[in-house]
């Protein structure tokens, strides 16, 4: 059983820490494949200081367990008044092909039409292969690079950068 809890207390943001950690470990082991290497530390400061733009009422931060276990993480941050922007999204492997993913991008999704934007942007690493397939099933389209994306601010071409119209959704 999937379960998805918004993120409200300190406990629950120790648990935030935690995926986020895992998160960037598996963003560096893809990293390392261009040839780049991250320092997790510093990411990890940098990710858990930007926490609050995950909040209410413009924001969303949402963990989710799986049979009772932390499985994974999803974000919803404001780019623009009309502008949402899903971010950190991450799915522990063991729990990987189990909707997951999807519950927490369906609920993000919702969030976003509630809170009142027009449409919701993301990037994705190129080599996120099957993260692009579950945008692309929730009907995301491929884009150039956008302000405000983290991709485009670093190294633009190994990001891809999608977006999800939400009146047409």
């Amino acid at each position: 059983m999937i379960k998805l809890i918004q993120v409200t207390s300190d406990e629950e943001l120790t648990q935030v820490r935690q995926l986020f950690l895992e998160y960037i470990q598996s963003l560096n082991s893809i990293a390392q494949e261009y040839g780049i290497s991250l320092d997790e530390v510093d990411v990890l400061d940098t990710f858990m200081q930007g926490v609050n733009d995950f909040t209410s009422p413009q924001g969303r931060l949402y963990i989710s367990y799986c049979d009772g276990e932390l499985a994974g993480i999803g974000c919803l941050q404001e780019l623009s008044e009309d502008i949402g922007e899903i971010k950190r999204m991450f799915v522990r492997s063991d729990y990987r092909r189990r909707g997951i993913g999807s519950t927490i991008l369906d609920q993000l999704i919702n969030d976003a039409r509630s809170i009142g934007y027009l449409k919701i942007c993301l990037d994705s690493l190129l080599l996120q292969r099957n993260a692009h397939h579950l945008y692309r099933s929730k009907g995301f389209e491929y884009i150039e690079p956008y302000p405000g994306s983290e991709g485009a601010e670093g190294q633009a071409d190994l990001f891809v950068y999608m977006e999800l119209a939400l009146w047409g959704y």
